[in-house]
């Protein structure tokens, strides 16, 4: 083989080499994109879950009582700085009023591993009464409103690939007499 020969034959090999580490660094960032993906998928499914479960809770410790009392007046309602769980109330599956969910806000995450997965997702619960000139706004304290909102954060830990997931729903009580 002369040398000209041996220039193209190893040019080729430098060729080759090349468009293989390109092709498997893109499969290996698609790997990475799907992973990222699917966890982002699993987090918003999880935040989604547990708002529907905390929506399907009573709006007030107080309301199932005296509904019409409270109606009329929105100071019966539980007091802003008291929002949270109940004494008793430490399991999730404890938990009867849609504030008792701001228990898991107070820096400790909900830890939540999903059915049949390998992941592991912290979950951070935040309940506010609602300010009704701007949904956006906490009604401050010691103001109650016929609104809660709740801010539900979703953080995967292992595999920790997806940046946090926020999502929100706003909870109302009215009387429809």
């Amino acid at each position: 083989m002369n040398t000209g020969q041996l220039m193209l034959t190893v040019g080729a090999l430098a060729l080759l080499s090349v468009i293989t580490l390109n092709y498997f660094a893109t499969l290996g960032q698609s790997g990475e994109n799907i992973a990222q993906s699917n966890a982002g998928l699993t987090a918003t499914t999880i935040a989604t879950s547990f708002i529907e479960r905390a929506q399907n809770t009573a709006f007030d410790e107080n309301d199932s009582t005296a509904i019409n009392l409270i109606i009329a007046n929105h100071a019966l309602l539980t007091a802003p700085g008291s929002l949270g769980a109940d004494a008793g109330e430490t399991e999730l599956d404890s938990l009867d009023d849609f504030d008792d969910f701001n228990f898991y806000h107070s820096g400790n995450p909900f830890v939540y591993t999903p059915p049949k997965l390998n992941e592991i997702y912290n979950v951070w619960f935040n309940v506010y009464y609602v300010d009704t000139n701007n949904i956006n706004a906490s009604s401050g304290v010691g103001y109650q409103t016929f609104l809660k909102k709740m801010d539900v954060t979703v953080r995967g830990i292992y595999p920790d690939t997806i940046a946090p997931v926020t999502l929100s729903s706003i909870y109302g009580l009215f009387s429809f007499n």
